[in-house]
């Protein structure tokens, strides 16, 4: 028998612990529940304050508009009224009289010439209505703030470029390239206008030493070049290439420039140029390639012949002949390739009796006459 009461009791036991344990999560829900009843009475209250600001500003608001329109009909009575007498009527004529003759006043002091500028060549097939460009040798010089467009024109009444003229037959890719030779940071963008039949059209733009190939689509005939420049400086076009036709050919360049034209043609190689740095040496040949290594703006200097540079014993300098040309001038052409963001110029350096005189810039590419007296 006392085993039975003690399993009995044990169990009582047990059912009281599972009772109270019960009681504790039911305490936990009540307290929560209560935590939600009060939040909930909370955000009622404030929906209910909110209602009732709500009701109080649209009631304001009512009955400003109804004072406004009341107003109006006072003032719509009084000028009725008005209108509708003899002095009224009189008073009405000279109003408009005098708005009208103000409309007209306007009208004149806002007319103003007409401003537009006539299309002008500045450089072969390149024209601009623009007065703020011209040409200071190979160099187009930019004079105003305000946006500048060169137009390229085949001839002077059509700026439509076949594109028959820019690929060989069968083909449907031209590379467009352009190389830029910058004074004062100044560079101009290239933006072509592919044109397809129909009148849909497409843009591909092209900066300083980009090879940006263009493949053409169904039904498109026609391209446009426009060169576009903001801001004022100057700026020499190396090269400007659309498929196997040169947009550029001024007087100077490389499309215009045939070197056997020259009397004396001077090889620059690894052993016509010494470096006048070789402690901070960027740059090397590999065979007839000069492989530049540069970070930066970082650049080197190279005397051809010269070691002294740029203190030139002048009884060392190059004995070139002096070919044709007259009255003390000389054509000097830098002629090569460049590939990547590397860059060469030559430089000319005159000299008098105390010393050096000029120093003149040739950029690769291009060429430059220089009057040595």
């Amino acid at each position: 028998m006392s085993n039975e009461f003690e399993k009995e009791i044990g169990l009582l036991k047990q059912r009281i612990k599972l009772q109270e344990e019960e009681i504790r999560h039911l305490k936990h829900d009540e307290r929560l529940l209560r935590q939600k009843h009060r939040r909930l009475v909370q955000k009622y209250g404030d929906l209910l304050y909110t209602f009732e600001w709500t009701v109080k500003t649209f009631e304001k608001k009512e009955q400003a508009l109804s004072d406004l329109k009341r107003k109006y009909d006072v003032l719509n009575q009084k000028y009725r009224r008005l209108v509708q007498s003899k002095a009224g009527k009189a008073r009405r004529a000279a109003y408009l009289g005098v708005q009208r003759s103000k409309r007209l006043g306007r009208k004149v002091l806002n007319k103003r010439p007409n401003k537009s500028h006539q299309l002008r060549e500045v450089v072969p097939n390149w024209y601009t209505r623009s007065p703020y460009v011209h040409v200071e040798g190979t160099d187009l010089v930019f004079s105003g703030d305000e946006p500048v467009i060169l137009t390229f024109r085949p001839n002077a009444s059509s700026d439509i470029i076949s594109v028959n003229d820019l690929v060989e037959a069968g083909q449907k890719t031209f590379t467009a390239m352009m190389r830029v030779k910058s004074r004062e940071g100044l560079m101009p963008t290239l933006t072509l206008e592919v044109v397809r039949k129909g009148g849909r059209t497409r843009y591909v733009t092209v900066q300083d030493g980009d090879q940006v190939d263009v493949t053409l689509g169904m039904g498109e005939q026609i391209v446009r070049a426009h060169l576009e420049v903001n801001g004022a400086g100057a700026f020499s076009l190396v090269e400007l290439m659309l498929g196997k036709l040169s947009l550029w050919t001024v007087e100077g360049t490389a499309a215009n420039i045939s070197v056997d034209a020259f009397d004396f043609r001077y090889p620059l190689t690894a052993a016509s140029l010494r470096s006048l740095k070789p402690q901070s040496e960027i740059a090397h040949f590999d065979g007839d390639t000069l492989v530049v290594r540069a970070e930066g703006n970082q650049y080197t200097h190279y005397g051809v012949d010269e070691v002294a540079l740029p203190h030139v014993d002048t009884a060392r300098g190059i004995d070139f002949e002096t070919g044709d040309m007259d009255d003390d001038l000389y054509r000097f052409y830098l002629k090569g390739d460049r590939t990547g963001t590397a860059d060469a110029s030559l430089f000319i350096a005159t000299y008098t009796v105390s010393g050096q005189d000029r120093l003149i810039e040739v950029p690769l590419g291009l060429s430059g006459i220089v009057r040595i007296a």
